[in-house]
Parts: structure tokens; C-alpha cells; sequence
């Protein structure tokens, strides 16, 4: 990547944490104009269209992004993350395999695979995904015990302990509010 297109990226990742979300996928665009293999252009260009709803476009970027650049962890989680919520669950398996030979972290692949179990309407004991979401809190991966939180109480919306434990975590990540309506809804 040359300069310009270093400032450019710069520049739209700017935008996108500014929440222009208009300007920064237009600088993502212009370096896929310049090069077209650019993985995090296209990986952020997926971003944006989650972030607007549209997980059905973000997948194509998501998946440049894995063929451009197959070495970083996000690609693969943002891919198959993306997979599963389109309910395209036999790719999502594939791609599951494909990352743990490419050596994706266990534990986030496992997120992942619990994920996709619950999609795939296995009785999963409440015990499994809960302790999955403890030991992210034990090692202090917040964002990610809150990512899987959230994902699990869509399908679980009823339990207290999932909903005691995204207590915790929301505590320890400093959003008091939502640990108070975490534990009110346990």
C-alpha cells in the first residue's frame, strides 16, 4: 500500500469513527478504485453496511477481505459472524473449519460455533454457552463477552443467569446503565 492510499484509509476510518458513515465509505471506495484487493477497504465497507442492516452486502465485502488477506483474525470472525446471521449455516460450518486450520483463536471460534449451534436448533445446555460467556469476563475480554451476550439473549431471552452474567460484564466494562437493566431483567 503506498502512501496516499495509507492517508486515504486513515482518513476513512476517521470518518467511520466520527459516524460519517456517507464520507467514509466514500474514501473506502476510492481506494478500492486504486486497488481493488485492499482488505481493509472492503472489511470496513463491510462494516458499514452491518452497521445499515444490510448484512446480505456486507458478506461479499467480508469475503474480498478473507481472500485478500486471510491472515487476519477479524476477517474470518466478521465473515462467518455475517454467515450465521443470514442463516447460510452449512458455509458458516465450512468457514468454521476453514479458520481453525488457518489458526483463528479457539475461543473466539468457539463463540462462534455456539453461535451457529443455537441456529442449527441443538438443545445446547444452558451451562455450555454460560460458561463460554464467564470465562470471556474472567480474562477480561469485555467487548467480546458482550458480543457474545447480546447474540445469545436473542435466543435465550429468558434466562436469568445469561442475563445476571451480562450484568457483571456490562459492570466491569463500565456501562452501570445497562448493568442495572441486565440485572433487573434477571
Amino acid at each position: 500500500m503506498n502512501s496516499a492510499s495509507d492517508q486515504l484509509l486513515r482518513n476513512a476510518i476517521g470518518a467511520h469513527k466520527q459516524g460519517a458513515f456517507q464520507e467514509a465509505e466514500r474514501l473506502y471506495r476510492l481506494i478500492l478504485k486504486t486497488d481493488d484487493k485492499h482488505a481493509d477497504a472492503h472489511h470496513n465497507l463491510g462494516i458499514l453496511a452491518i452497521k445499515a442492516g444490510k448484512h446480505s452486502y456486507a458478506l461479499p465485502y467480508f469475503k474480498r477481505a478473507l481472500e485478500s488477506d486471510p491472515n487476519k483474525e477479524q476477517f474470518w470472525l466478521s465473515y462467518i459472524q455475517t454467515l450465521i446471521s443470514l442463516n447460510k449455516l452449512d458455509s458458516a460450518k465450512y468457514y468454521l473449519k476453514k479458520a481453525t486450520e488457518c489458526g483463528v483463536s479457539d475461543l473466539k471460534l468457539n463463540n462462534l460455533e455456539v453461535l451457529l449451534s443455537i441456529k442449527q436448533n441443538k438443545n445446547l445446555p444452558t451451562r455450555s454457552y454460560l460458561e463460554d460467556l464467564i470465562a470471556l469476563y474472567k480474562k477480561g475480554e469485555l467487548e467480546e463477552a458482550r458480543s457474545l451476550g447480546a447474540n445469545l439473549a436473542l435466543q435465550n431471552p429468558n434466562d436469568p443467569n445469561l442475563q445476571n452474567i451480562l450484568g457483571a460484564v456490562q459492570k466491569a466494562a463500565g456501562n452501570k446503565r445497562a448493568a442495572v437493566s441486565n440485572y433487573r431483567e434477571a
